[in-house]
């Protein structure tokens, strides 16, 4: 999962925009970037994280976080997972005995009135001559 960060303030060194982001996504995610994926005129030497450069990435982004490859699979033993509480079932309610439909309401026949105005009548088509 990465975060995407974009600063494209020039008078800020770019390991200041790294460092940045990088604590941005520690503050969001809770654990700590293994890559960033950077323009390749952006790539630095002395980055705390290791960074990728990639040619479809823009100048001044930075693709924090970690490639699915790159993250831990986290798997716990059987006795350290918590156990799961049983659902209990509800009783189905009965429906009543002698339930009888409701009655048929009666809806008033009602008519749209009729325009006030004639629609507007359409133009003839002019006839196409042969050039």
């Amino acid at each position: 999962m990465f975060l995407a960060w974009f600063d494209a303030d020039r008078k800020k060194p770019i390991a200041q925009k790294i460092a940045e982001a990088r604590e941005r996504y520690v503050a969001k995610f809770g654990r700590q970037p293994l890559v960033c994926l950077v323009n390749p005129e952006d790539a630095i030497t002395d980055s705390p994280i290791a960074l990728r450069p990639l040619n479809n990435i823009g100048r001044n982004c930075f693709w924090i976080g970690m490639d699915e490859s790159d993250e831990p699979v986290a798997e716990a033993a059987p006795e350290e997972q918590p156990a799961r509480a049983k659902r209990q079932r509800h009783a189905k309610a009965e429906a009543p005995a002698a339930a009888q439909p409701p009655a048929p309401i009666a809806i008033p026949e009602t008519r749209m009135p009729a325009p006030a105005v004639a629609p507007k009548a359409r133009r003839p088509r002019r006839e196409r001559t042969a050039a």
